[in-house]
């Protein structure tokens, strides 16, 4: 077998291997001035009419929509809305020949592809011509003659007409049966919950080993109990109680990794009161659920990478403040009949601290509400959301641990560290700039693939950060240093005064197993490190050919940054399997 035709596996651009991580907010191409998201926000409320049809709804045929097909006169078509994107695309992030590809067409696929999570009728709201219809609509009667039956002769006997005939297809109609029964699952998780005179325990077997409390997102609106636990597969299992009696909202979590056993412990309000039922099952409760949180993966490298193409999730989120968590669920066309698309959902979060890390990025601490439990998973990322002028926007950042040990285990999982770089011209940025401790944000679940177990089988790593791209990092570090793990992290910046937590790195390095080594692009003259950008030379300096079968590398930074990256090492023939690329 050639084995250059055998696709590896994972793939190199599976969502196994790469995330996106920070959500710096630095465009994929460089917009022209005046082409920012903030510039598209102002036009969009400015009054002047985007849609090119007078702001009326009209019906559009497939042939209508394959007119409009060039950059000054770009018409596509969303899930059935289509949208005049001519004077868009100059403001799209990932270029205007990305945006091209879907021009005079239904792009519903391609935009699924790539932007699954945007809020596109948030976006593209005001750009609105009217409804995608089929062909068939406009057809006239005369065109269905075929399908008409021929007129009957006069005096025709009428119970004659239509008279059914024998079934000679030779199929078994007692195949048949209805309902349908339920496909099994293989390893379909179950619960069984019992209790004693001051507790109720709530005991899950996902029946998969590795699965532990990180797994696990635990929610308590209105004092319900929402489970959900990450599965192999893209999976989600959900379930969603109202308890008989109340609960506290505290709650001891453990688990069992090598039967993928979760034990959850709710502490009675009232001590000594028998239950006779758990309580009411709320929706989705009990369910598979297929993840929709999939990001944007690199492609290949030799082709403009796209992001997306707004900055707005696909749910809208409730104005109400008393509602902690805003989600929808919809079903999935995969022909799939029990699980559907879990839609991103979202978490009010009350900002706690924010810390000055640099002249530019701040550590901001958000803590979960009472009662809720999310330990973010390594190199897993949030959403954070925000309504800008009546448009919502999303970033994604990777939560950190803190590396002065001042963190403790009890709040890893209900308080949330985010390391966050400030855009003078940023819309998101500006807006979380203006909130203050005591605000509130929407956070999401956490949302990745990286598998911290997979990338420990190497005896050694390389870790590559440019600037924000140094959070999915942090996590690793903490992992291999407990573990004593061989780690050389190189953080590229531009000057001395960019690099995040320069003085926690180097004495967390002093321990021995880490190295650290700072790669600076704008060095004054007191500098003595490296200088420069990434490139093949330096990355040998890094990775030796005898030491790149044992190594796995990951990378993070600027799409430019991750781009070369890749291409670099795969010109050092490095397997796919010991490479993992954070898109920012």
């Amino acid at each position: 077998m050639n084995s250059s035709n055998t696709p590896n596996f994972p793939a190199l651009n599976s969502p196994q291997r790469q995330g996106n991580a920070t959500g710096s907010g630095r465009n994929k191409v460089a917009l022209p001035k005046g082409r920012s998201l903030m510039d598209w926000i102002r036009l969009g409320n400015s009054g002047a009419d985007l849609t090119g049809v007078g702001g009326r709804l009209i019906r559009v045929t497939p042939e209508e929509l394959a007119k409009h097909n060039t950059p000054e006169d770009c018409w596509m078509a969303i899930n059935g809305a289509v949208y005049n994107i001519s004077h868009y695309c100059e403001f799209h992030p990932g270029g205007i020949a990305e945006i091209m590809k879907g021009a005079g067409k239904d792009g519903t696929r391609l935009f699924n592809e790539v932007h699954r999570w945007v809020n596109y009728d948030s976006m593209l709201k005001k750009c609105l011509v009217g409804k995608l219809v089929t062909e068939s609509i406009f057809k006239s009667p005369a065109q269905y003659g075929n399908l008409l039956a021929p007129p009957r002769a006069v005096g025709t006997n009428l119970s004659t007409v239509n008279k059914p005939q024998a079934n000679n297809t030779g199929f078994d109609s007692s195949s048949l049966a209805l309902p349908f029964s339920r496909p099994i699952i293989p390893n379909r998780p179950r619960y069984d919950y019992y209790q004693n005179e001051s507790s109720v325990k709530l005991s899950i077997y996902t029946r998969t080993p590795g699965i532990c409390s990180e797994h696990l997102i635990l929610e308590r609106p209105g004092g319900n109990i929402r489970i959900t636990v990450y599965l192999p597969s893209n999976k989600l299992y959900r379930l969603h109680i109202a308890p008989d009696l109340k609960l506290l909202l505290s709650c001891k979590i453990q688990s069992a990794v090598s039967t993928g056993k979760l034990e959850l412990e709710f502490l009675k309000s009232e001590k000594g009161l028998k239950w006779t039922q758990l309580g009411k099952f709320l929706p989705q409760h009990d369910t598979i659920q297929d993840r929709a949180d999939i990001s944007p993966m690199l492609t290949n490298v030799s082709e403009s990478v796209t992001t997306n193409i707004s900055s707005a999730v696909t749910d809208s989120i409730s104005n109400s403040t008393t509602t902690a968590t805003d989600c929808q669920v919809t079903e999935t066309d995969s022909g799939n009949t029990n699980t559907v698309a879990a839609a991103t959902e979202f978490i009010q979060c009350r900002i706690s601290e924010v810390l000055s890390l640099t002249h530019d990025t701040n550590l901001y601490t958000l803590n979960l509400p009472e009662g809720y439990h999310m330990e973010v998973p390594t190199g897993h990322h949030l959403r954070l959301k925000a309504s800008i002028l009546g448009m919502e926007i999303v970033r994604s950042y990777t939560p950190v641990h803190l590396l002065d040990s001042s963190e403790s285990k009890e709040t890893f999982n209900s308080v949330l560290y985010l390391i966050i770089k400030i855009y003078k011209d940023g819309a998101f940025t500006q807006h979380l700039q203006s909130l203050t401790v005591g605000d509130t944000i929407p956070v999401s679940h956490h949302v990745g693939a990286f598998d911290m177990a997979e990338a420990s089988l190497c005896s050694k790593m390389l870790l590559l950060a440019a600037g924000t791209g140094l959070t999915p990092m942090i996590k690793i570090i903490l992992h291999n240093v407990a573990r004593d793990k061989p780690t050389h992290l190189v953080c590229f910046n531009k000057t001395q005064s960019d690099i995040l937590w320069r003085e926690e790195l180097n004495s967390l390095a002093s321990r021995g197993s880490l190295q650290v080594t700072h790669v600076l692009s704008k060095p004054d003259s007191e500098w003595a490190g490296l200088t420069g950008r990434i490139n093949q030379d330096m990355l040998l300096q890094f990775l030796s050919p005898e030491s790149k079968d044992t190594t796995f590398i990951a990378a993070c930074g600027p799409i430019l940054f991750s781009q070369l990256c890749l291409s670099y090492l795969k010109k050092m023939d490095c397997d796919d399997k010991r490479i993992h690329i954070f898109q920012e």
